[in-house]
């Protein structure tokens, strides 16, 4: 359930700690479950390739030549991957950031009327 931020109007730093939570909450579960879609097709997409590899090689369909080829190109493939994962845990920080500065800007601007993130609260 997404949290909300427009009604988000704290009237104790545990109701404003109990907010931020729930907002981070909401946000990391919607990351993950958008993020393990990602990587279940990536690792899905890899093993299928390897797979086929080995059993092209086993009917004699590819070389050794070509297996050896192919299962360094499925290997640089995780690699790659794996890279990418380390750039989507900074994306994944800066997305929790992000989230907890929105749930800050709109608990001030619902109660006082100012915005103090105006980039993130509209």
């Amino acid at each position: 359930m997404a949290f909300d931020y427009e009604n988000f109007k704290p009237s104790s730093v545990d109701d404003l700690l109990n907010g931020l939570g729930a907002a981070i909450s909401s946000e990391a579960q919607t990351w993950f479950a958008d993020s393990k879609e990602q990587a279940s097709g990536y690792l899905k997409s890899i093993s299928e390739a390897v797979i086929q590899t080995q059993i092209d090689f086993a009917a004699n369909r590819i070389s050794k030549q070509n297996a050896e080829f192919l299962m360094r190109s499925h290997k640089r493939a995780m690699k790659v991957y794996l890279n990418g994962l380390k750039y989507e845990t900074f994306e994944f920080r800066q997305t929790i950031l992000n989230t907890a500065v929105r749930a800050l800007g709109y608990a001030v601007r619902n109660l006082t009327g100012l915005n103090i993130a105006p980039q993130l609260v509209r």
